[in-house]
Formats: structure tokens, C-alpha cells, sequence
């Protein structure tokens, strides 16, 4: 398969990757719609497998390049999402300071300094929860970096000892501080990228000829299967389901547009859709509610306001300053 053909599906996957980031954000954790229970349960089991997803789709990019390249490349990143993470912690600082005087706000912010402690050791538990993908894909770079002569020339074991870190960390037996909970979870789904991209053609072609079976299995799984299991089963069937309906997706000119526009502007998404959506909410909440029907209509606006006003916003914005449009696009 030609690597034009190759980038293009994952750029559908990431637009894909990217929208179901967003879908799970859309509830706040402190505040959930009354009389959808069914909502919870489905982001429940969203979040076994979404962020898996995600590290797939990162590694898939980072193994485009030998690994002669990676500390460039890690270099490159970080001069990039370091500065994104700090300018971006300040400003969900600030509006959540400023906000929680007239609007509801999910976690409200404290002292500062413990805070940026919080943010700096917890940064799954910290005030901008979100950002913590940054965190530890910047760790993934860096460790992938530091094993760059032993990684490629021992896939197999470096697959084998990332599976056994995973469980450990699914089963909780990693503790949570600087992230290290996440890393092990997910440098396993992010090594399963290098091993496609080896056999890219046979594995893509695997993804497309049997797209609907995966589709299947993945909702077999998420339905069936306790919750526990599903952070490995789940997120292992995510990779060939979504990657397969990307695939598909190929075929259909519409959807495929949009979606690799979403792709093509995974980083402005995932750095303000929690603020974007955040804001909306909160004045959905004063002015109207989502309890029980309302919920239906508010979910696509809160979907739309995720994916479409952090485009708007680096573009009107951001896009005005080298340094900031840099760090955002």
C-alpha cells in the first residue's frame, strides 16, 4: 500500500480518535444529567479503550520516522506541547478562578501553589485533568528515546515486558504519581503502532477486509465484559475496529473530509474543547438544565462546541502570534 494511502486512513482514524475525546468529556465529574444512567455506563466503558486509541495513533506517527530520528523528534515535540501544557494549565487557572463567581464550575481551582504541586506530581488529579495525555506522551517520547538502540532491535521483549507493565498498572499495582500509572498503561498500545507500521500493508488490509467483524467484537466486548478486562480487551479490538472503519470511511468523500479535517486539528481539539465545552455547559446549566430529555438536544451542541470552537478559536486567535500558533496548530 502506498504511504500516501496509508497517512490518509490514519488521518480519518484520528479525527475519529479525536471526536471520541471529545464525547467524553462532554460531562462534568462532579455533575451528571439526572435520568441518563445509560450515559454513564457508555462513558465508563468509553474511557477502557478512547485513550488507547489515541496512544495507537501517536505512536503510528513516531514510528514513521527510524529511530535514528527520535531524539529530534522528541526534541521538536517538546518544544511544542511543554509550552502548550504551561500556557494552557494558566488559562483553565485563570478562567476557572474567574468563573466560579458566576457560573458552575467542574473542580474549582485552590491555593496555587498547591495546585501547580498537584499538577506537577498528580497530574490525573489536577485542575486541568486534561492535560495529562501531554504529560505522559512526553515520558513515552522520552523513554522510547533513552531505549532507541534496544527498542527496534528487540521488539518482541520490549512488546512482552510493555503487555506486563500494562496489567500491572490495570490492576492497580503502579501508583498514580507523575503519571506513572498512565505510562505503563499505555506504552503498551503505543508499541503495538511500531509492529503495524512494520507490516503496514497487511495490517491495514486486515483492518478494511474485516472492519465489520472488529466493530462487532469491540461492541461484543464493551457490552459483555467486566469492566477490568476491558482496558486491555477493549482497547486491543479499538485499534483494528477503528482503524478498519476508517478504512471504510475512505470510500465516502463527505465523512472522510471531515474527519481528517478533525485529524488535521487534533492538537487545537484536545487543548481547548474541555474549556470550550466547559463554558457552554456551564451556561446551559443556568439558563436551561440537561436533566433528563434535554440531555438528547444538549449532547450535540456540547459535541459540536468540543469539536468546532477550538478550530475557530487557534484560527481567530492564536493563529495572530508565531509562538502561539506554533505550540497550537
Amino acid at each position: 500500500m502506498k504511504t500516501h494511502a496509508r497517512v490518509s486512513a490514519i488521518d480519518t482514524a484520528k479525527g475519529i480518535g479525536i471526536a471520541l475525546v471529545v464525547f467524553g468529556h462532554m460531562v462534568a465529574r462532579d455533575l451528571k444529567p439526572l435520568e441518563n444512567d445509560w450515559w454513564m455506563v457508555w462513558h465508563d466503558r468509553l474511557y477502557t479503550f478512547h485513550m488507547a486509541f489515541f496512544f495507537f495513533l501517536s505512536g503510528y506517527v513516531f514510528f514513521m520516522q527510524p529511530a535514528s530520528h527520535w531524539p529530534a523528534r522528541f526534541r521538536k515535540s517538546a518544544s511544542k506541547l511543554i509550552p502548550a501544557y504551561l500556557l494552557f494549565a494558566l488559562l483553565v487557572y485563570l478562567s476557572k478562578a474567574a468563573a466560579v463567581r458566576v457560573l458552575h464550575v467542574d473542580r474549582p481551582v485552590q491555593e496555587p501553589i498547591d495546585e501547580i504541586l498537584r499538577m506537577l506530581i498528580y497530574p490525573t488529579e489536577g485542575f486541568a485533568q486534561f492535560l495529562w495525555f501531554i504529560y505522559t506522551l512526553m515520558m513515552i517520547y522520552g523513554l522510547m528515546v533513552l531505549l532507541r538502540h534496544w527498542v527496534p532491535r528487540y521488539y518482541r521483549a520490549s512488546l512482552a515486558i510493555a503487555f506486563l507493565l500494562h496489567l500491572l498498572s490495570v490492576y492497580g499495582f503502579v501508583t498514580e504519581m507523575i503519571a506513572l500509572q498512565q505510562l505503563t498503561r499505555y506504552t503498551f498500545f503505543f508499541l503495538i503502532a511500531g509492529a503495524c507500521h512494520r507490516h503496514a500493508e497487511v495490517w491495514q488490509a486486515m483492518c478494511g477486509r474485516y472492519a465489520l467483524v472488529f466493530l462487532l467484537g469491540l461492541a461484543a466486548a464493551l457490552v459483555a465484559l467486566p469492566e477490568v478486562w476491558l482496558a486491555t480487551v477493549a482497547g486491543l479490538l479499538s485499534i483494528p475496529a477503528l482503524v478498519g472503519l476508517a478504512t471504510l470511511l475512505e470510500r465516502w468523500e463527505g465523512p472522510r473530509a471531515f474527519l481528517q479535517f478533525l485529524g488535521r486539528n487534533t492538537l487545537p481539539i484536545y487543548l481547548m474543547n474541555s474549556l470550550a465545552m466547559g463554558l457552554a455547559r456551564a451556561l446551559i446549566l443556568r439558563l436551561w438544565g440537561w436533566d433528563g430529555w434535554h440531555f438528547f438536544a444538549v449532547a450535540p451542541l456540547l459535541l459540536s462546541v468540543g469539536l468546532l470552537v477550538p478550530i475557530a478559536i487557534q484560527r481567530l486567535v492564536f493563529s495572530r502570534w508565531e509562538w502561539s500558533n506554533r505550540i497550537t496548530q
